[in-house]
């Protein structure tokens, strides 16, 4: 039985992502033609039109898709429970595990992105809001409001986030994972103190 509509749509948009996703893995957006990619999800031109108007509104559909992911990945992870700091160590790591686990869709969502005329930016991203509105939550568990600003969250944030774009530019997006502990001393320091903060390169090390 042939699919229903809604049904095929859903089945073109998925291999149009996937396609989109290996190509920009392959070689870079710059280099991706809009017939190489159709060829390569097996969608006629009317369709990919239909779907989504043009090249850069292709990119544009997968990386929201992408960043909703993400988004929901560290929204998990700090809803799973624990203290704060618990929870900090497992946003940060849902991040890094959920980029290493496809370096080419990594690539998409956090390097090629700004090859767009108008490119998907840095406060557009759901997963860097959702990360810095988690770490400021910090403020307000150890009262720290008259001492710390939001400021120290946008900081860890975006430190988060370059390691993780460095890495990617580097090719060693499967390297990320490793990079938590270390991470997780600069984003706490201003929270919790180096004596709390260094416990987590004491764990890192095994002491």
């Amino acid at each position: 039985m042939a699919a229903s509509g809604p049904e095929r749509e859903r089945a073109e948009r998925e291999r149009v992502r996937a396609a989109l996703i290996q190509l920009v893995g392959e070689h870079g957006y710059r280099d991706v033609s809009i017939r190489e990619l159709r060829q390569l999800a097996r969608v006629d031109r009317a369709r990919f039109a239909r779907l989504f108007g043009d090249l850069d509104g292709c990119f544009s559909a997968v990386w929201e898709q992408v960043d909703a992911e993400l988004d929901a990945k560290i929204l998990a992870a700090v809803e799973s429970g624990g203290g704060w700091i618990d929870r900090t160590r497992a946003a940060i790591a849902a991040y890094f595990e959920y980029l290493a686990e496809d370096p080419a869709r990594a690539r998409l969502y956090l390097v090629d992105a700004a090859l767009l005329p108008e490119a998907p930016g840095f406060s557009r991203e759901r997963s860097t809001a959702r990360l810095i509105d988690h770490i400021d939550t910090a403020r307000r568990e150890f009262d720290l409001d008259g001492d710390v600003t939001h400021f120290f969250a946008e900081a860890a944030a975006g430190a988060v986030r370059d390691r993780a774009h460095r890495l990617i530019l580097e090719g060693r997006a499967e390297a990320l994972p490793e990079q938590v502990s270390g991470l997780m001393y600069m984003v706490l320091l201003p929270y919790v103190g180096a004596y709390a903060a260094s416990r987590e390169l004491d764990s890192e090390s095994g002491d």
